[in-house]
């Protein structure tokens, strides 16, 4: 650069895998300048992320299940996005919601984390049950969007055991 000349300097910072926030830092520029020989600009940055909920299976399906007794699952949801994601609302919907349960509640789920919470099989009457567990949630950039698992066992009787008080 001559002396008294400028020349414009692009500065691109990536920000893909940045948990959202506020970030500093600085660029030092050196030169040949006897006078100022480094010359230090101070950078700042506002990122707004994103959660990005996932689930390994959508299609939960129970063993087989007596009335009057339950069985329960272990389900996970990932949040692999740059943002908190806050779950809004929990239902159990469809054929059967009277059927299934879950110990999940409205909580937020950090960037990079899990949730692992229970789905329970309760059959009331014998044969399929069918329902959808159902997750409204929201975070920066998103509003309303669903996790959806459909949620499937069979209801059945207890098996019967006679005994014979008196032996032969």
């Amino acid at each position: 650069i001559g002396p008294g000349a400028e020349i414009p300097i692009d500065i691109r910072i990536n920000t893909e895998a940045m948990d959202e926030g506020n970030y500093s830092g600085s660029l030092t520029i050196l030169s040949n300048d006897p006078e100022h020989p480094e010359t230090e600009i101070l950078v700042s940055i506002n990122v707004s992320g994103q959660p990005h909920l996932e689930i390994e299976e959508a299609e939960i399906v129970f063993p087989n299940t007596y009335l009057e007794n339950e069985s329960s699952l272990e389900l996970v949801i990932h949040n692999s996005g740059t943002a908190t994601a806050t779950l809004e609302q929990i239902s159990i919907i469809g054929d059967n919601p009277d059927d299934f349960g879950t110990d999940l509640e409205l909580v937020e789920i950090m960037q990079r984390t899990e949730r692992i919470f229970s789905v329970a099989f309760h059959p009331q009457e014998l044969g399929p049950r069918n329902a959808q567990l159902r997750v409204l949630y929201s975070g920066p950039n998103i509003e309303n969007d669903v996790l959806e698992w459909e949620l499937s066992g069979l209801g059945q009787l207890p098996p019967i055991i006679l005994t014979d008080p008196e032996p032969d």
